[in-house]
This record gives C-alpha cells, sequence and structure tokens, in this order.
C-alpha cells in the first residue's frame, strides 16, 4: 500500500512506528541554517509527502520542537528558532481559514459558472 494518501496514514502510522523514529532522528541530525527538504526525506525513505506530514505532526503532538519552513525540516534548538516555525504554521492556517470563508459565501442560488469569471 503506498503512503501518499492520508486516508491511508491513519492505518498505517502505527505500523510505521519504527520508521517514524528513523525519519524523526534524520530530521533532528538538520539545522534551521541547514534543513532537510521534504522530497530527501520522501526519497530517502520511500514515501510520500502527505506521510512526512503526518509523521512530522505527530511528533510535534508528542511535544517534540519538529522547526520547519519553506526551506524544510530541522530540529528548533532554543524558542526563538521554534517561534519562527509557530509563524509559519500560524500564516498557513490563517490562509486556510480564509478559503472557509470564502467557501461560506458561495451564492447557491446562482449556477456556479455565473459566479466565476476571469477577464483573460
Amino acid at each position: 500500500m503506498s503512503l501518499t494518501h492520508y486516508e491511508d496514514l491513519d492505518v498505517l502510522l502505527d505500523s510505521l512506528e519504527p520508521r517514524h523514529a528513523i525519519i524523526i532522528d534524520a530530521i533532528k541530525r538538520f539545522t534551521i541554517d541547514d534543513p532537510i527538504k521534504s522530497y530527501e526525506i520522501e526519497v530517502t525513505y520511500s514515501i510520500g509527502g502527505p506521510a512526512v506530514r503526518k509523521i512530522v505532526r505527530y511528533y510535534r503532538l508528542l511535544g517534540q520542537p519538529i522547526g520547519s519552513g519553506s526551506r524544510g525540516y530541522y530540529l528548533a534548538r532554543s524558542k526563538e528558532e521554534y517561534d519562527l516555525t509557530l509563524a509559519h504554521l500560524r500564516e498557513r492556517a490563517l490562509k486556510e481559514l480564509e478559503l472557509v470563508s470564502a467557501g461560506e459565501k458561495i451564492n447557491w442560488n446562482h449556477p456556479a459558472e455565473e459566479q466565476v469569471s476571469l477577464n483573460l
């Protein structure tokens, strides 16, 4: 079974526990100045990006300071470093909430094709 779909990940998360630790140990070797890209983890451990994100999320929920940003993943070695990750996560969450808000404003009384107009 491929590790690329979130619905598969919940089922496989427990069975991958030994690989989780290996992946997190690998991330912990990297720093904010020299992070590891998700695709490097994906290629090295033969897992998809969603699986990497799910594993990182799991360990963050356990209290591990796994830092991340546009450059990749790393072990945050100070509160200041992890605060950068928290700001990044907060910004992403707010962007997702903007989508929710826009979705809630859709006028379902008009056909969808009338709601979208692109002036190209």
